[in-house]
C-alpha cells in the first residue's frame, strides 16, 4: 500500500516522506529497501523544512 502510494505520488509530483515514525518502522523500511524511496524524518518540522513546505 506504501509503495503504491509513493508511485502516485512521485508520477504526479508530489513529494511523499515519513516523518515521526517509531523506531521499529524505520528498521522495517531500512530492511526492505523504502528507506531508499521515502525520506525519513524525526518530526514534521523537520520535513517541513527540508522539502520547503
Amino acid at each position: 500500500m506504501l509503495l503504491a502510494v509513493w508511485q502516485q505520488a512521485e508520477e504526479s509530483g508530489t513529494v511523499l516522506a515519513v516523518a515521526c515514525a517509531p523506531e521499529s518502522l524505520r528498521l522495517i523500511l531500512q530492511i526492505s529497501g523504502v528507506d531508499r524511496l521515502l525520506r525519513n524524518f524525526d518530526g514534521v518540522a523537520d520535513a517541513e523544512a527540508v522539502l520547503g513546505c
